[in-house]
């Protein structure tokens, strides 16, 4: 439990110093290593930081809460198939 919480507080706190990628880098391990589902916030203030509104390339101002709700789905996914193995 301690480590979660000092984890969510670093993945946090890399998102608001850090450049975009590193916040997102972390945040996408704590996901799949320690399943910290909260982590989606930080996706959430990731793009309340860094989202330029509309482009081209993305056509969403949502990119990385898109990008961590998919990671934090394919990771309970795989963890269930996981335990049914096993």
């Amino acid at each position: 439990m301690v480590v979660r919480i000092v984890v969510d507080v670093l993945v946090v706190g890399l998102v608001l110093v850090a450049p975009w990628w590193v916040g997102l880098t972390a945040a996408i391990v704590a996901m799949v290593a320690l399943d910290a589902r909260e982590l989606v916030v930080a996706g959430v203030l990731l793009d309340a930081i860094h989202s330029s509104g509309l482009t081209e390339a993305t056509k969403t101002e949502f990119m990385f809460t898109i990008v961590l709700l998919l990671v934090l789905s394919a990771t309970w996914f795989l963890r269930q198939r996981i335990r049914s193995v096993v």
